[in-house]
């Protein structure tokens, strides 16, 4: 007797059931430009010559209506008021010979309606005025509706986007600031009890003034000063923002377990480095984090150069933390996007106190530019170069043409 044949079941080993994907690989060489045949005729720009003007066109008339139609010669605006005189249907004179005017029942087609006003004329019809666009929203998408578009259904509910307000463009030079700034005192003065002179208001009237755009239960308590910030004014800055948290991995667990205060040490002194490949043309950027020990190191010398600087000395005297490396571990990679910002559309804001004064100021400085990053694809292929997981960097002195470049941001603003 045969023996039954059993088929084999492959995959019962696995725990799972097993998915394939069916993902495209990346193609393994740079997209490359097809030459394709193409008419030279199409660059031939067309001209009119005088065979389309002497070409008469043909008229076909319906005769079946028995309407007869004057062919009224183009682009001759005094036809119907020259001496000759139209004849239409049962030959009723359709323009008045003796003083060149219509008649008193076509006079009326050409003018125009009178304008709605009251209760009365409801029935009339109203003088065209500016058209406007239908309010056709329930015909569009969603996230293709402007934000500027109401959405009620009473009325009003829709108003022209023509309409808008114009931007006052701010005069960006040196005499036009100070103009700007000069206008801003004219707010705050009040006029005096004892003559006709304007004077300042004090801190408690000024801070009373104050209402805040969109709360009103907020009310002003302290004023600061804001003036720019003239020491590191020459440095560029540029606003990062992440996708994801840059300390968590894949398996959205944390890099390194520690408190808050530890994990904000790290990310203030993190290391963007910009990377690139041999093989492949494509940049990305590198986020490094120092360790625990290095980011307490920085922090310290941070708060000792800002003592140094506030007593009146040069912080750069001190030569022996110089030499001192500094590690940085590779947190992940990402791709990254730019974006250019306007002259002083986006400032960063610094509080701290004036070492004459002792009072406290904000002082600001602008961000240049912003940067979206995004995760970068973790897979490498085998041709990659090594990634760099560690970086040792020392701290040094700006350098001569560092130095002019600060000069020159500082001169541009007068100093």
């Amino acid at each position: 007797m045969s023996k039954p044949v059993h088929k084999k079941k492959f995959g019962s080993e696995f725990l799972c059931r097993t998915r394939y994907r069916n993902t495209l690989p990346l193609p393994p060489f740079a997209p490359k430009l097809l030459a394709l045949p193409s008419s030279y005729d199409r660059f031939i720009k067309y001209r009119a010559t005088g065979l389309n003007e002497t070409t008469a066109s043909e008229l076909i008339l319906d005769n079946q209506w028995a309407l007869p139609i004057d062919l009224v010669q183009m682009g001759e605006e005094d036809e119907f008021f020259s001496e000759k005189q139209r004849v239409h249907g049962n030959g009723a004179s359709a323009t008045n010979v003796e003083n060149g005017m219509l008649n008193e029942a076509d006079q009326r087609l050409i003018e125009y309606a009178k304008v709605v006003s009251g209760a009365a004329d409801r029935k009339g019809l109203a003088k065209p005025t500016k058209k406007t666009l239908p309010n056709v929203s329930w015909l569009r998408r969603t996230e293709y509706i402007s934000s500027e578009t109401p959405t009620g259904a009473g009325k009003g509910a829709y108003k022209n986007s023509l309409n808008k307000k114009k931007v006052e463009v701010a005069d960006m030079s040196r005499e036009g600031q100070i103009t700007a700034i000069e206008k801003t005192f004219q707010r705050f003065m009040k006029k005096s009890d004892s003559s006709s002179s304007l004077e300042p208001l004090s801190e408690k009237e000024f801070l009373a003034s104050l209402k805040h755009p969109s709360k009103p239960g907020v009310t002003a308590v302290e004023s600061l000063p804001v003036l720019p910030d003239f020491s590191i004014w020459g440095n560029a800055y540029t606003l990062v923002t992440f996708d994801v948290d840059p300390e968590v991995t894949n398996d959205h667990r944390p890099q390194e377990q520690g408190t808050s205060t530890l994990k904000a040490q790290r990310s203030s002194n993190a290391l963007i480095k910009p990377m690139s490949d041999n093989v492949n043309p494509e940049t990305w950027l590198g986020y490094y984090l120092p360790d625990a020990e290095t980011a307490k190191e920085i922090n310290q010398r941070k708060r000792s150069r800002a003592q140094i600087a506030a007593s009146g000395l040069d912080p750069d005297d001190e030569d022996e933390e110089d030499a001192k490396e500094m590690s940085f571990n590779l947190q992940r990679d990402y791709t990254y996007t730019t974006i250019p910002c306007d002259a002083f559309s986006q400032l960063v804001f610094t509080f701290r106190e004036q070492p004459d004064s002792e009072q406290k100021t904000a002082f600001y400085n602008t961000i240049q530019s912003k940067l979206m990053l995004r995760k970068k694809r973790a897979k490498r292929y085998i041709d990659d170069d090594p990634p760099i997981t560690g970086i040792d960097l020392t701290s040094r002195r700006m350098n001569s043409d560092e130095l002019a470049a600060k000069r020159d941001a500082l001169a541009a603003i007068g100093l």
